[in-house]
C-alpha cells in the first residue's frame, strides 16, 4: 500500500510526501510465542534448563479485533513423548526431565460466530405431465388442462462450495466459522545450574596489608551443573543501591561447593548476591550481613578524634568556670536618686498616717524629732 499527499497549488496538485507498508492478507492466525526461564541466562538461543520449568507465552497478532468474541484454545505437542495438551490460556508451562532437542508444535484454534445464512427453501415435488384439474362453482364450471414446465435434478449433479468458501463465508449448523494458527520451534535442554544456597558465613582476621577491611568468608553450594564464574554484589541493607560488584572464574572440581572471600572497607548492614554461572545458566541466592569493623579500619580513627575532642571541651569548660569565680569584680546595686527621694516621701506618708490613727503607740520622748509629723 502506496499513500501520497499532495498539495494544491495555482493549477496543479503538488506532491509533498510518500509513505508504502507491505502488507499480509491470509486466513491463517498470524501469532507468536515468547519462550521463558527463570535461571535461563539467554532466552533467545532456544537452549533450556532441564527439570526446570519453561512458560510458552503466545501472542496473537490481531490489529482488527477480529476474533475478540470468538472461543480460543491451544493445542500443544511438547515433542517429549507427554502426548498432546489443550488449554484454553495462551500461558502454558512445561518441564522436561530429559536432555536433547525436542520440537514444540502448537496448534490455534478460534470457533468465531457469525450471522446464520437463511434457510434454503424446499423445492416443490415434480409432478407428471397432462394432469388434468377441474374446478366447478356455483355459477359455471370451467375445465382447465396445464402442463408444468418444472424440470428436476438429481441431487449428485448439484453445484456444491468448495472447501475454501466454506472456510471463508460458510459458518456452520451452530453459526460459526474456524480459523487455526500454527507454530513450531526446536529447543535444546541442557542440565544447567538450579539452585544456589549460602550455608556458612565467616569473619577472617585480616593481615597486616588488609588492615583497612573486614573479611568474611560465605560457603556457597549449588544444585545442577558446575559453575565457571562467581560475581558478588555488595548493595545496601535494601538490596537496591549497588556498592561494589566483584566477578571472578572459579574452579570447581566434582562437587559444587566453594569459598568465596568479600571484603567490607566499613561497618554497617549490607546486602550480598552471590550468583553463580555456566555457559547457558546461572542462579542466585542472598544474604543480609552485618559488618562491625576492622580493627584499623578508617572509622576507628574518626572515633578517637571525636573522644578527645569532647575531653578538650570539658577541660576547658572547667578552667573558664574557675577563672571566672576568682576574679570576678563585686558590683554593688545601684539606686537613683528619684527612686531614694520618692520611697523616703512614702514611708514619711504612713508614718503621719500611723501617728493619727494610733496616738497611744507613740513614744512620750522620742530621741529623733527633727523629722516632720513625729511630736
Amino acid at each position: 500500500m502506496v499513500v501520497s499527499v499532495y498539495r494544491r497549488g495555482h493549477r496543479t496538485y503538488v506532491p509533498v510526501a510518500t509513505a508504502s507498508g507491505f502488507y499480509v492478507v491470509t486466513d491463517q492466525i498470524p501469532l507468536y510465542v515468547n519462550l521463558s526461564q527463570k535461571n535461563d541466562r539467554n532466552a533467545s538461543d532456544s537452549v533450556f534448563i532441564k527439570d526446570s520449568p519453561i512458560t510458552f507465552d503466545v501472542k496473537i497478532h490481531d490489529p482488527s479485533h477480529y476474533l475478540n468474541n470468538s472461543a480460543i484454545s491451544y493445542k500443544w505437542n511438547y515433542g517429549d513423548g507427554s502426548g498432546s495438551y489443550i488449554s484454553n490460556s495462551p500461558i502454558s508451562m512445561h518441564t522436561y526431565t530429559l536432555q536433547g532437542n525436542f520440537s514444540v508444535n502448537l496448534t490455534v484454534q478460534a470457533i468465531i460466530p457469525v450471522p446464520c445464512r437463511p434457510a434454503t427453501p424446499t423445492p416443490p415435488l415434480p409432478t407428471s405431465p397432462g394432469t388434468t384439474t377441474q374446478t366447478s362453482n356455483s355459477s359455471a364450471n370451467t375445465t382447465e388442462t396445464t402442463t408444468p414446465a418444472i424440470t428436476t435434478k438429481s441431487p449428485s449433479d448439484l453445484d456444491t462450495p468448495t472447501s475454501a468458501d466454506i472456510m471463508e463465508g460458510t459458518p456452520d449448523e451452530g453459526c460459526h466459522i474456524y480459523r487455526y494458527g500454527h507454530y513450531k520451534s526446536t529447543i535444546s535442554i541442557v542440565e544447567g545450574i538450579l539452585q544456589v544456597n549460602i550455608i556458612q558465613m565467616t569473619s577472617v582476621q585480616p593481615t597486616m596489608a588488609q588492615a583497612e577491611n573486614s573479611l568474611v568468608d560465605f560457603v556457597v553450594t549449588c544444585q545442577g551443573s558446575l559453575p565457571t564464574d562467581a560475581c558478588t554484589i555488595v548493595s545496601d541493607p535494601t538490596c537496591q543501591v549497588s556498592h561494589s560488584v566483584v566477578c571472578d572464574p572459579v574452579e570447581v572440581t566434582n562437587e559444587c561447593l566453594l569459598t568465596i572471600r568479600t571484603a567490607f572497607n566499613e561497618s554497617g548492614t549490607y546486602c550480598v548476591n552471590i550468583t553463580l554461572v555456566d555457559d547457558t545458566s546461572q542462579a542466585l541466592a542472598s544474604a543480609l550481613i552485618s559488618v562491625n569493623g576492622a580493627p584499623g579500619s578508617s572509622s576507628r580513627p574518626v572515633e578517637g578524634f571525636f573522644i578527645a575532642s569532647g575531653f578538650l571541651v570539658v577541660f576547658f569548660s572547667i578552667v573558664a568556670l574557675l577563672l571566672y569565680r576568682r576574679y570576678k569584680e563585686y558590683k554593688p546595686i545601684e539606686r537613683h536618686a528619684e527612686q531614694e527621694v520618692n520611697r523616703e516621701g512614702l514611708s514619711v506618708y504612713f508614718n503621719t498616717v500611723k501617728a493619727v490613727l494610733f496616738p497611744g503607740n507613740n513614744e512620750r520622748d522620742p530621741l529623733l524629732k527633727s523629722k516632720p509629723g513625729i511630736v
